[in-house]
């Protein structure tokens, strides 16, 4: 790597005595021909790395002017030769010759000479968590990480969110048996009006009752009920959001290196063609951190319109989960960042949504490509929801429910329904989140948060509350907010979902539920229990990492004299680091030796014959930095 060290470049510049000749002429204003003729003196820099050669300059490099004819000749130590010159001047030749015209900043590299080198190819494979696992020379990939303003970072309770409540008029749907009937039609209406701003995707009417008459509506309902060419009536109740009492804030989502995603991302971000629709209360577009997520055609079922925008906050919130703009230098990170979000705004200001709203929602979302569809909000039983969810899944779209925050040992809806995948809540101690819903039904955990708990950022030196972190737009502010509930679990398994039909288009729902399960991490009880399910969601091995296997080979070279080597840094969970050197025997032998983040030697390898090889295993409350080490020995 090169050494840019103060005494090993060289800097060429003119000296003071000339620079204050030139400034005295100027003042003074004499018209003497020394001072009109005083020649301009460039500045020359060249950098090198002194044990790997060095640089001779000619002219001196104490007097070069401008339009010199300048040399620069590389001149290689033992064991090196000369490979390029680079920076204002891009070039193979040696010497290097050429007239300065400004003040330039060349450099000089060197390489191992192949002739008196020994030529190794290192190739390793172990358990990875992080996405830059590959061999890394640690001279390479170090670089200063500057603190990050978090001072508008925000934390809220789901009682908090929920704005002014929302004025609606009560209804009732209604699902006839042979489609249009205009006498069965005006004895529904006896009651209320038919609601001309029902969306055409639901397959259903919804009257609105007359005012006077909604203290009546359960015997209305029970009556619609018995007319024999009705299939099914039932009050438009509500639903309400699940939330609960190289991007600069990655450091914050303790949430994602809690399910492998740093491994998952070396494998996929996701794809264009793999669209998610997220039901909820719609997106705040403008945010920053959206600046590259894509967004294909959604809509808004409060409002009738084309434009979901979110002006509650939760919606935009469960989006970066899934997909916020990721490894762009700002904000946060979302799990699936190149997939395409649908956002369908069935929940208002308030939080709150229509059954016929949502049913509406689900049915768009699937006749308009969605596969997989969120739904971060929980209320009660709905037929119109339920067949809905029913047409979806028929049509293989994966709908993934949050299991709701009242911490009771029942499943809220739509999350309790045949063919939903459900989520619980657990915190960053990968234990049951203290609101999670749990309970017959309960399919798999995510992280969701706890505000009540606390976690220390070692990267920026404060203490922060563990919930999930996105930017979101609430009351009016634009900002960073951790939030906590199952409304948060849902969408890890939404992206993680996304990931794996982008890794593969052909997987059906199924297929997508049973790896999912059967790759999580086991919480609880061995094998499926009512609190956690199947497990708490494992990204990395749930894209068919096995075991995180990161494998790699890298071939360099090395000269023969003791205290030569060569470092390279890996990143480890618990699992098998296994590495093998293959080298030029003749020319000397190599050793491989394994140290610890402290730098601590754990392990050596064993030789045979022009090969070495290195096994160690990490065990789980050892896992993180290691170091591989080549060195020379007789």
């Amino acid at each position: 790597m090169m050494a840019m060290i103060e005494n090993q470049r060289a800097i060429i510049y003119s000296t003071y005595v000339q620079r204050a000749l030139l400034l005295i002429c100027a003042l003074v204003g004499m018209i003497v021909s020394g001072c009109q003729q005083n020649p301009v003196y460039l500045k020359l820099q060249v950098v090198f790395d002194a044990s790997e050669g060095a640089v001779k300059i000619a002219p001196d490099s104490s007097n070069i002017k401008k339009n010199d004819s300048v040399v620069l000749t590389a001149i290689p130590n033992s064991g090196y030769v000369f490979e390029s010159w680079s920076g204002d001047i891009n070039s193979s030749q040696n010497p290097l010759t050429f007239t300065i015209t400004q003040d330039l900043t060349i450099e000089a590299h060197f390489a191992v000479d192949p002739q008196s080198a020994i030529a190794y190819a290192l190739e390793g494979s172990w358990a990875s968590f992080d996405k830059s696992d590959h061999f890394a020379n640690t001279g390479t990939v170090s670089k200063a990480v500057g603190r990050k303003d978090i001072s508008n970072f925000r934390t809220v309770h789901y009682y908090d969110m929920n704005q002014a409540p929302v004025r609606r008029d009560r209804a009732i749907l209604v699902k006839l048996r042979d489609g249009e009937n205009p006498s069965l039609s005006r004895e529904l209406n006896s009651f209320g009006e038919n609601d001309k701003k029902l969306n055409s995707s639901a397959p259903f009417q919804r009257i609105i009752i007359d005012q006077k008459k909604s203290a009546e509506i359960d015997s209305i309902v029970d009556y619609y009920r018995s007319l024999p060419d009705v299939e099914w009536a039932e009050e438009d109740h509500l639903s309400k959001t699940l939330l609960v009492p190289d991007d600069a804030f990655y450091s914050y989502q303790w949430n994602l290196s809690r399910i492998g995603m740093p491994a998952a991302w070396d494998y996929t971000l996701g794809e264009s063609s793999v669209i998610v629709a997220v039901l909820d209360t719609g997106v705040y577009f403008q945010l920053d951190d959206f600046a590259q997520t894509k967004f294909v055609r959604g809509y808004d079922f409060v409002h009738d319109t084309t434009t979901p925008l979110d002006d509650n906050g939760h919606g935009t919130h469960v989006i970066g989960s899934i997909a916020e703009s990721t490894n762009n230098e700002i904000g946060v990170a979302g799990m699936a960042p190149n997939i395409s979000i649908m956002p369908v705004k069935v929940l208002a200001s308030d939080g709150y949504g229509l059954d016929s709203d949502i049913a509406a929602g689900i049915y768009f979302a699937t006749n308009n490509g969605a596969s997989i569809i969120n739904l971060s909000f929980g209320g009660e039983y709905s037929i119109a929801i339920d067949a809905s969810i029913k047409y979806a899944t028929d049509q293989g779209v994966l709908i993934i429910a949050a299991a709701g925050n009242e911490a009771a040992p029942t499943l809220n809806y739509p999350a309790a329904l045949p063919g939903v995948m459900s989520v619980g809540a657990t915190n960053d101690a990968n234990v049951k989140a203290p609101y999670s819903n749990y309970g017959m039904g309960l399919d798999i955990v995510a992280p969701g948060g706890d505000l009540n708990r606390t976690l220390h950022n070692q990267e920026y030196g404060d203490d922060y509350p563990a919930g999930i972190l996105q930017q979101t737009r609430y009351d009016g502010e634009i900002g960073y907010w951790y939030l906590e509930g199952t409304s948060m679990a849902a969408p890890h398994v939404t992206g993680l979902a996304a990931l794996l039909k982008s890794k593969n288009p052909s997987l059906s729902v199924a297929d997508i539920v049973s790896i999912i399960e059967e790759s999580a991490t086991d919480l609880g009880l061995a094998g499926y229990d009512t609190t956690y399910g199947w497990g708490l969601i494992d990204a990395a091995k749930a894209l068919g990492i096995p075991g995180y296997i990161i494998h790699d080979i890298i071939t360099s070279a090395i000269l023969p004299k003791s205290g030569a080597l060569e470092k390279w840094r890996i990143q480890v969970a618990p699992g098998t680091i296994d590495a093998t050197l293959e080298y030029s025997k003749e020319k000397g032998n190599l050793n491989l030796h394994l140290l610890n983040a402290e730098g601590a030697q754990v392990a050596e390898s064993t030789p045979e014959n022009s090969t070495t090889h290195l096994a160690y295993t990490v065990p789980a409350t050892f896992q993180g930095t290691y170091y591989l080490e080549i060195s020379f020995r007789q």
